[in-house]
């Protein structure tokens, strides 16, 4: 095999790591809010691998508080706190 046949073959595989791993790279954020109207009232619970798991931790942070309709949750895809914003978070996507 030829040097450039070698390099070209190194390249794709790079390129095909790239592109695969892009998918590693999803995390999300679950905030419990104790009460819904008041962003005041949130619980950072920390940061999941799946938005399955985050949903699964912030209903079982809502059955512990035991506080029915008041209380909410968001699960944020990526998110990143903007500095002089703080708690703010801007996330790729919400969901819940």
């Amino acid at each position: 095999m030829s040097a450039l046949a070698a390099a070209l073959r190194c390249t794709i595989v790079v390129m095909t790591l790239s592109i695969a791993g892009c998918d590693i790279f999803h995390r999300w954020d679950a905030l419990v809010y104790r009460n819904r109207h008041d962003p005041e009232s949130v619980i950072d619970l920390g940061t999941f691998d799946s938005l399955e798991a985050c949903r699964e931790a912030a209903h079982a942070k809502l059955r512990e508080l035991k506080i029915g309709e008041i209380g909410s949750y968001v699960c944020g895809e990526n998110c990143m706190v903007q500095s002089g914003f703080s708690p703010l978070r801007m996330c790729a996507r919400t969901s819940q």
